[in-house]
């Protein structure tokens, strides 16, 4: 008879906890003093997006939004009036999206994201950048460090041990 049985899951060892060092992640620019960061959108895909500390909300298109929609990894939270960089006023559409993972190793769950039409460029925006601060930017070499990561698990096993009388079997 089991007296005890036990599931162990062992992950990577920081599973649990943001890393203490920060991420550094390599940011691309393309001539225009304007720098993107390789990112994944899980449900979406991969896509350069544009880091913008100017930006309060990150930005997805509607594009993506279908994409996460149709797995239900995207929720309405509500309309906003925002100023665009050009100063017009537009009414977007709030959205919370499951995940962004940028630079392929650092999590960030839970993603307010404003939705712009059509295929238009994606944007880290700062509240999303707040969510791993403290951040900083560096442009030569171009790097964005995060603190706050949680790193994406990519693999979990699982070991059953069971105990009777003192014995592991």
């Amino acid at each position: 008879m089991y007296r005890l049985l036990w599931a162990l899951i062992f992950l990577a060892s920081s599973w649990a906890r943001a890393d203490s060092e920060p991420q550094q992640i390599p940011m691309q620019t393309y001539g225009a003093h304007t720098y993107y960061i390789k990112s994944e959108i899980p449900g979406a895909g991969h896509f350069p997006m544009l880091v913008d500390t100017g930006s309060a909300y990150s930005v997805i298109n509607e594009e993506t939004l279908a994409s996460l929609s149709n797995d239900g990894r995207a929720h309405f939270v509500k309309n906003l009036r925002g100023t665009m960089a050009d100063g017009s006023e537009r009414v977007i559409a709030l959205y919370r999206i499951s995940a962004i993972n940028l630079g392929g190793n650092c999590l960030i769950k839970d993603v307010h994201a404003a939705i712009f039409p059509g295929k238009t460029r994606q944007i880290i925006g700062i509240s999303t950048l707040m969510r791993a601060a403290p951040f900083a930017m560096s442009f030569e070499p171009p790097m964005l460090s995060l603190n706050q990561c949680v790193p994406q698990v990519q693999q979990a096993s699982l070991e059953i041990v069971e105990i009777t009388d003192g014995a592991t079997h």
